[in-house]
């Protein structure tokens, strides 16, 4: 991979996505802005050179869905696409269903596998991808056949007002100018179009060492490599508002270190669920897509089941601690008046034993 790419030699100002330059250091590798409480990377590259023209050696280029993932202890692309599947574009799959409507025309920036296009298209869904390395791109296109389109939005021929929805999974904190894409991707949707994102969420107010000493799960999303920008829910929301969504509705993330967030120029029109099942079983693959989402479904039902045994598990475990150091301090107390009872018989033994000898 591009030596130059990791050692980021060309930088630009530090500076928020909002503007700001007041900065504050947050750990090793990042900045906290004192504004919109938004976590900067502290060496950041421009969108130039996060271009993929050279896929063997560009950051985001083959190598990036090998070698990168394999030092960080992922799943290469191979297994993520069966992996993703059944779980994180079933996942979104379905809140996507609720928010945008059946037929709209789709577009997913920076759609990794192709997995969630393909699902979507299964569908019911006029949807495409856009993906920076053409090595992905080829894959994609081989693996699920569906329109995959290579390079940045700006690049890709699609006429103003045109896209129902904007669909943007962990591709926010990847941007080096955030307020410039979603610009752009506003002059894209219609008026009534859909932006969609998943990003990593920066718990307001917790300092770095806290995070560290908790053992958080935010602490595997500071990859300072690649995620450029982490939001708050209150910076993400305010980037949203500034660049033209305000209406946002926000949903349970998959991950519990993520936002999920449904953002609009208009109010959001949610479909009911059966809505939805109505709509997807009117075709053969609908119907395909709909049992899979049952199968989601049911495994979410199992996991929330699982958690409430584990608590309970916990809860009583927590009683009989509680329980036994009770039993263990009542037989403190009785070995000690025991004791004492023993001391008070040895007492009165010895002084009968001399009045005998009197």
């Amino acid at each position: 991979m591009c030596e130059k790419n990791y050692n980021r030699t060309e930088l630009i100002p530090v500076s928020c996505w909002c503007g700001s330059l007041d900065l504050q250091s947050f750990s090793s590798e990042y900045y906290r802005c004192n504004v919109c409480e938004t976590l900067v990377v502290k060496k950041r590259p421009s969108a130039e050179e996060l271009v993929v023209r050279d896929d063997v050696i560009d950051f985001y280029g083959k190598e990036y869905w090998f070698n990168y993932e394999k030092q960080r202890n992922l799943p290469n692309i191979f297994e993520r696409t069966r992996a993703d599947l059944p779980e994180r574009c079933s996942y979104w799959l379905r809140f996507i269903l609720k928010y945008v409507s059946f037929g709209s025309k789709t577009l997913e920036l920076g759609c990794g596998n192709g997995g969630l296009v393909y699902m979507m298209r299964l569908a019911g869904y006029d949807s495409a991808g856009i993906e920076m390395s053409p090595w992905i791109c080829n894959y994609i296109r081989t693996t699920f056949e569906v329109p995959v389109y290579q390079g940045p939005l700006e690049d890709a021929d699609f006429p103003d007002e045109s896209l129902d929805a904007v669909i943007m999974l962990d591709v926010l904190e990847h941007l080096p100018n955030p307020v410039t894409v979603l610009n752009l991707v506003r002059k894209k949707l219609k008026q009534d179009g859909i932006l969609v994102i998943q990003t990593p969420q920066y718990m307001t107010g917790l300092r770095y060492d806290e995070l560290v000493e908790n053992k958080a799960p935010f602490l595997t999303v500071l990859q300072p490599e690649e995620h450029l920008f982490l939001f708050s829910e209150h910076s993400g929301c305010r980037l949203l508002k500034e660049t033209g969504f305000p209406s946002i509705t926000q949903e349970p993330a998959i991950f519990p270190y993520d936002m999920f967030l449904f953002a609009s120029r208009k109010p959001l029109i949610v479909q009911t669920k059966e809505e939805v099942i109505a709509d997807l079983c009117e075709r053969p693959a609908g119907r395909l897509v709909q049992a899979l989402l049952d199968s989601c479904d049911e495994r979410e039902s199992l996991r929330k089941q699982l958690t409430v045994i584990d608590a309970d598990r916990e809860a009583r475990l927590e009683q009989i601690c509680t329980l036994t150091d009770m039993l263990h301090k009542q037989l403190a107390l009785s070995d000690a008046d025991r004791a004492n009872l023993l001391e008070q018989i040895h007492t009165l033994t010895d002084m009968v034993h001399k009045l005998q000898q009197k």
